[in-house]
């Protein structure tokens, strides 16, 4: 019995790690190649504005899905490097220069903070699923408990963060009477997987509280 049980730890360690590294690369590469491509993009419009030429661009073999696997790779092993001394050492310095560049710091933290949010750094942020019904009454949506607090008048509100499907980094701020709050036994990743797969995956469990 034991032997199966170790394996079975074994593969679970190695998967975990591998998630744990792969999230850490992404809240180190989205926020750094996010802020680049807002640049550029700003740097070729005003570029195309002043009739100035294009950089050329080389023809390449495509090779499907190579591309992907690359970028997972490449990913992964930034995610071993910011999670060793060092390599954090190193990105910290990176950081510092950017959060002391005006209008980038902007950009960059921005994009950070949503990241963050989405991965296992923020996985406080969201404290639980929660339905509320919005925009109008009959109409449930699937949202995210992050803060409570009370009005002037010392009632409980509830804000309420109701993602878009299928990119949960859109969606609505709203504020609700904690009596209009109803929790789901839906835990935080299975709520995501529910909007990132467009109701495809657990719907079921989240309709049963309806």
């Amino acid at each position: 019995m034991s032997e199966p049980r170790t394996r079975k730890s074994f593969a679970f360690r190695i998967k975990r790690n591998i998630r744990n590294k792969l999230l850490a690369g992404l809240a180190v590469v989205i926020p750094l190649l996010g802020t680049m491509f807002i640049f550029q993009w700003v740097f070729n419009l005003w570029d195309k504005f002043l009739n100035r030429p294009f950089i050329r661009e080389y023809k390449e073999y495509y090779i499907p899905g190579i591309g992907i696997l690359l970028s997972l790779i490449a990913i992964y092993l930034i995610g071993v490097v910011v999670t060793n001394y060092f390599g954090s050492a190193v990105y910290n310095r990176v950081e510092r220069v950017i959060n002391k560049t005006p209008f980038v710091r902007g950009i960059y933290n921005a994009i950070k903070q949503i990241v963050t949010t989405f991965t296992n750094s923020g996985k406080d942020s969201f404290k639980k699923v929660v339905r509320v019904q919005f925009p109008s009454k009959g109409i449930w949506m699937m949202g995210f408990l992050t803060a409570t607090t009370k009005d002037s008048k010392g009632n409980e509100i509830c804000t309420i963060f109701l993602p878009t499907s299928p990119n949960p980094t859109n969606g609505f701020l709203a504020f609700f009477p904690k009596k209009e709050v109803l929790d789901t036994s839906l835990s935080v990743e299975e709520g995501m997987k529910m909007i990132v797969s467009g109701g495809i995956i657990n719907s079921d469990k989240f309709v049963d509280h309806l």
